[in-house]
């Protein structure tokens, strides 16, 4: 991906390719490496690996 691609243009894409797809090795270009979720639920990490688990646990629950 063009790092001179909009916010929108790099969430969308983010999406389609990790949240849809299932695309997880794209988090590391994806999700910057001090990225801190500021709401995390009680088992959730709250880092880019955070971010890794949360979609794994997504797509196990939810297989397409």
């Amino acid at each position: 991906m063009a790092m001179q691609e909009s916010p929108t243009e790099r969430m969308r894409y983010f999406v389609e390719e990790v949240q849809e797809r299932g695309r997880l090795e794209l988090i590391e270009e994806l999700v910057h490496a001090d990225f801190r979720n500021r709401t995390p639920v009680p088992w959730q990490r709250d880092d880019r690996e955070g971010v890794r688990e949360t979609l794994v646990a997504m797509h196990g629950a939810f297989p397409s």
